[in-house]
């Protein structure tokens, strides 16, 4: 698909790991868990998506070209992306307060059972959507067909978990800036390829730097 036609109380119940990737896009912290998707701490609603998730050098490889878009923009008004929360979204499964075990379970056996392998992406464009704060992104002239044969099956695998929401347009994409203004013109940017070879289920709070990894699949076993 070519991206020009178009122009994210404590209980006993079974553990789940939680991660959280190093700031500078290192090694992740894991700590074992209890309870539902639920977080009695925070009164905020979080975000759930599955995801592929870049490896440390296509992540540094990401923030150089940032850093290149940015001297290259210097008029862009825009709040931009830590590189730790750098993704892809693969399927974005809704906002929640809680999710029950039956369907945590249900979300988790899908990342772990996705007839997916390894496949390679050249991102090669800098983009944006339309939107009250439009997303800026690096992305591909083309997509591999394999994104959305993922997408589909994802889709399909998770419908009836209550609160699931159904995306009707799929456009891979690595999410970079939020516009505060004027959308930025389209432009080509020293292609980085990406050998995607992980996905996983994420979780986000509003205004926290990096995401939660609550499951995690390596697409080469």
């Amino acid at each position: 698909m070519t991206l020009l036609a178009l122009a994210s109380c404590k209980v006993s119940w079974p553990a789940y790991s939680r991660h959280r990737p190093h700031p500078q896009g290192g090694k992740e912290a894991t700590a074992i868990v209890r309870g539902r998707m639920h977080d009695a701490t925070r009164q905020n609603r979080f975000r759930l998506f599955i995801a592929m998730v870049p490896d440390d050098d296509v992540r540094d490889a990401m923030a150089e070209r940032v850093r290149s878009l940015r001297a290259s923009h210097a008029s862009l008004q825009a709040s931009w992306v830590a590189p730790a929360r750098y993704h892809a979204t693969a399927l974005f499964l809704g906002e929640f307060a809680e999710v029950p075990d039956a369907g945590f379970d249900v979300i988790r056996h899908t990342v772990r059972d996705v007839p997916a392998q390894p496949v390679t992406w050249v991102l090669d464009r800098f983009a944006s959507f339309p939107g009250r704060r439009p997303p800026c992104f690096l992305t591909g002239s083309d997509s591999p067909p394999a994104f959305r044969a993922w997408w589909r099956y994802l889709a399909e695998a998770v419908k009836h978990v209550p609160g699931v929401r159904h995306e009707q347009h799929f456009v891979p994409h690595v999410t970079v800036a939020y516009a505060k203004a004027k959308r930025p013109d389209a432009s080509e940017i020293a292609p980085i390829r990406w050998q995607v070879g992980r996905l996983a289920l994420l979780r986000s709070f509003p205004g926290e730097s990096a995401y939660e990894i609550l499951v995690s699949r390596n697409l080469a076993d």
